[in-house]
């Protein structure tokens, strides 16, 4: 019954963070991914026009399907392997979840992001693929994830559909550390003596999950560019994370690792405020239950 209610908490969580952070995330993608030669857009202005005048607001949407659906499973999977791994860990003190360390917390935002990853890829994977094309209608090359989970199957075999699992494992286990270390410290931090952390305010709430998901991108842009790129090459990727990003140093210099670095930061707090805020109020109000 406990499992059950985290996993309904975290999906509302998820939904909440891609109603809100998904147009920032098409840009971001786009700009991590065109042609360091001959790039499309001059930067974030540039490219939110763009989509704009070529494609109307629907274009920030474009592959929305997947992660609506994959983010509100992602979060969920997320939110109660790290409840599960906190109860664990707290196991160990005398005043149980009060006692957890930032290093436990640090343990807990990566196991969960590892287990995470296994969902994530493929969703990512099919997410950015629909993102970067720029037709629309009859012209587009994928019509949908499903459309696009074919043409993998059909090209690269099913080990396709495990494009850019390295990168996103490096990413959601070192990034989910740098998260959680920062969103449970400062929720701590807003508890005065006598109270829990179930009496803080939403806005300590998103003013934590706002502040942590800089914290995540701060730790890990390099490597969700180098992710971004293995997932919408044409190409199999030999080398993984560490050899696109010499590649990309080389022909780009280190700027190239911090492509799309502006809407990235720009969504992180205000996506993560939105997930966390109402991942961990549904969580409250049904543990009240």
């Amino acid at each position: 019954m406990q499992t059950l209610k985290d996993l309904t908490a975290g999906t509302a969580g998820g939904i909440a963070q891609v109603v809100v952070g998904f147009p920032f995330d098409t840009v971001k993608v786009r700009l991590q991914t065109q042609s360091s030669t001959n790039p499309q857009y001059a930067g974030l202005t540039d490219c939110v026009k763009q989509v704009i005048k070529q494609e109307g607001f629907s274009g920030f949407y474009k592959g929305m399907a997947s992660p609506l659906v994959g983010t509100g499973v992602m979060v969920a999977v997320q939110y109660a392997s790290l409840v599960s791994i906190k109860r664990i860990l707290a196991s160990r003190y005398d005043n149980g979840l009060d006692g957890l360390t930032t290093t436990d917390f640090a343990i807990a935002g990566a196991g969960a992001g590892a287990i995470l990853s296994l969902i994530c890829s493929p969703v990512e994977l099919f997410k950015s693929k629909l993102q970067v094309q720029t037709g629309s209608g009859a012209s587009a090359a994928f019509k949908g994830p499903m459309d696009v989970a074919s043409h993998i199957v059909k090209t690269q075999g099913f080990k396709g559909l495990l494009t850019g699992l390295n990168g996103t494992v490096l990413r959601e286990g070192i990034g989910g550390a740098a998260y959680f270390i920062v969103y449970d410290n400062m929720k701590k931090s807003f508890v005065k003596p006598g109270q829990t952390l179930d009496d803080l305010k939403p806005y300590h709430l998103l003013l934590s999950g706002g502040v942590a998901g800089i914290a995540f991108w701060l730790a890990v842009y390099p490597i969700d560019v180098a992710k971004s790129r293995i997932q919408v090459s044409n190409e199999v990727c030999i080398g993984g994370v560490a050899r696109t990003l010499r590649d990309i140093a080389a022909k780009e210099g280190i700027r190239g690792w911090f492509k799309g670095f502006e809407p990235a930061i720009i969504r992180a707090f205000p996506a993560n405020a939105a997930t966390w805020m109402v991942a961990d109020l549904v969580a409250r109000f049904l543990n009240k239950k």
